[in-house]
């Protein structure tokens, strides 16, 4: 009567303590998962900062910035000046006609 008594108290508390491991075990594998999804999250990241470290290095150069001032904002050093050209200035002398003179002739009246 005593082995039986010992075995019906026995089992359920080896199944139990069994469950108890096996939640373990299962946390344990589920971490080192986890893990490894966010170390490839973390080098994914870490190369995006690289990058835009490297980005921020360049806009913030003395020569990116002067770059920036002169072309966006329109600012000029001393002693210099601004031309302005205007369109339809351009557009006529893109629209000039030909000379009628072949090039070649005016090579020949240059060199000779």
């Amino acid at each position: 009567m005593g082995q039986k008594r010992l075995k019906l108290v026995l089992i359920p508390l080896l199944l139990f303590m069994a469950v108890l491991n096996l939640k373990a075990i299962w946390d344990y594998w589920w971490l080192g998962y986890r893990t490894k999804a966010l170390k490839t999250k973390l080098d994914v990241l870490v190369e995006e900062q690289k990058e835009i470290t490297d980005r921020l290095r360049v806009a913030t150069s003395s020569a990116d910035v002067e770059r920036r001032i002169r072309n966006e904002l329109g600012w000029i050093r001393p002693g210099e000046q601004i031309v302005v050209i205007s369109k339809d200035y351009l557009l006529k002398t893109e629209t000039s006609t030909p000379s009628p003179v072949p090039n070649w002739r005016k090579w020949v009246r240059v060199v000779f």
